[in-house]
């Protein structure tokens, strides 16, 4: 299956002036693909994802689906904040066709908020209502998944999370909206930056990782390579440890 924009031209209005967001673009993303989308020089990533979940039409271009796509997560606009977060989640899964509780089962397996549930999700801690959000989205079955930002939560919620989307990806379609590729080393394997009005495709993250060293002037090749040394020392410690 593919989700697709093909020869897409978008424009919006900022300040009373209408102006090219996206500029006859192309865009791919197919059942298994992990793929980030990095916005630089006044991209508009939420733009691109409103247009892929179909919350936005392009003034020109088409867009194929094939399959179900999710809501930009994890932002859910279209929950009443005023009821509570167990009464929300159930009103999802209504929505969707799926047993309540095991629904709430699954978000919880992913965010550790149950004591929140009875409460009113406007009077929530902005953490745990973030990730319960997210745990919402990422709970249901799509077949693309779109990622308008990526969630900040706790420890075991971030490892929840990344896992989710580990098991999801080997036949769902994710598209992961990221500040820089250093962000998504270890979640995904290719990149679109939406720099300006236009959409480049790299089949690598190192390719993206040149492409933003070379316009920011900071080489970040540097700093993830040191990283991934900096893991791959501390495994061999644990390692050791254990023997």
């Amino acid at each position: 299956m593919k989700l697709r924009l093909q020869k897409v031209t978008k424009s919006v209005k900022r300040g009373g002036k209408s102006r090219c967001a996206v500029d006859n673009i192309d865009f791919t993303l197919r059942s298994g693909d992990r793929t980030a989308l990095v916005a630089c020089r006044g991209g508009d990533a939420g733009l691109l994802c409103a247009m892929l979940a179909g919350t936005e039409k392009p003034d020109r271009g088409e867009i194929y689906r094939e399959g179900t796509v999710s809501w930009p997560l994890p932002r859910a606009k279209f929950l009443p904040q005023v009821i509570a977060g167990g009464a929300a989640a159930r009103f999802v899964a209504r929505i969707h066709g799926v047993d309540g509780d095991q629904y709430l089962k699954k978000i919880l397996s992913i965010a550790d908020v149950k004591k929140f549930l009875p409460t009113k999700l406007k009077q929530w801690p902005p953490l745990q209502r973030g990730e319960f959000l997210a745990a919402m989205g990422i709970s249901l079955d799509f077949d693309f998944y779109i990622i308008e930002s990526n969630p900040i939560g706790r420890p075991q919620f971030m490892e929840n999370w990344k896992k989710a989307i580990r098991q999801l990806g080997k036949k769902r379609g994710f598209l992961i909206v990221a500040s820089h590729p250093k962000h998504i080393l270890d979640i995904c394997d290719q990149v679109y930056i939406l720099d300006g009005n236009r959409l480049l495709h790299f089949s690598d993250v190192e390719g993206a990782l040149e492409y933003c060293a070379d316009f920011s002037g900071e080489d970040f090749r540097v700093k993830v390579n040191q990283e991934r040394a900096d893991t791959e020392e501390e495994d061999e410690d644990a390692g050791m440890d254990l023997i």
